[in-house]
């Protein structure tokens, strides 16, 4: 029974170890269809959107394992057209009421595409954006990836950044996630 019990505890200690990233791929706005090329690691989750029907290949939804230490992941996705694609940086969904998933990023990097404040590192002026990126909050000091600062996000509490894309240039967003909590 006590070799049970060690078992059950472990088993549901590793459970909280890990949590799951996500980033949203919209190009809705500019009408453009995405193809999800590769990932890495392979075990990225990627959901397209059914329920938008003609523009299904518009929002792609991207998700993997997080750990509590800081961890690589890369995709690489390309447009059929030119247009704008932002990416929505957030953690999981989880229901009202429940605690909420909360991811750390940083270093954000990318090929074919730029990506402006991917370390978090320029100084944030006085009206509190964080610049490049759509938001005011989760911006963390100490224990970053790269540099000193890294951010955090739920579903709720997300940031993003939109780029333009040609049609054909496969673009590889690179980047380091973790688990957080606020």
């Amino acid at each position: 029974m006590k070799k049970q019990l060690t078992a059950l505890a472990l088993l549901l200690g590793a459970g909280l170890l890990a949590g799951e990233w996500r980033i949203d791929l919209d190009s809705r706005k500019s009408g453009l269809d995405l193809e999800i090329k590769e990932t890495s690691p392979k075990n990225f989750t990627i959901l397209d959107s059914p329920w938008y029907k003609e523009k299904q290949k518009q929002r792609f939804e991207l998700r993997c394992e997080t750990f509590d230490e800081w961890k690589p992941y890369s995709f690489t996705f390309v447009p059929a057209e030119d247009g704008i694609v932002t990416m929505l940086v957030m953690s999981k969904y989880h229901k009202k009421g429940e605690t909420p998933f909360v991811s750390a990023y940083d270093k954000f990097e990318a090929q074919n595409i730029t990506v402006r404040n991917g370390s978090f590192e320029e100084t944030v002026p006085a009206h509190g954006w964080i610049p490049g990126w759509n938001t005011q909050s989760g911006l963390m000091k100490g224990n970053a990836a790269d540099g000193e600062y890294y951010m955090t996000a739920s579903y709720e509490r997300n940031f993003c950044q939109s780029f333009n894309v040609k049609a054909g240039v496969p673009v590889t967003v690179s980047f380091m996630s973790k688990n957080a909590a606020w």
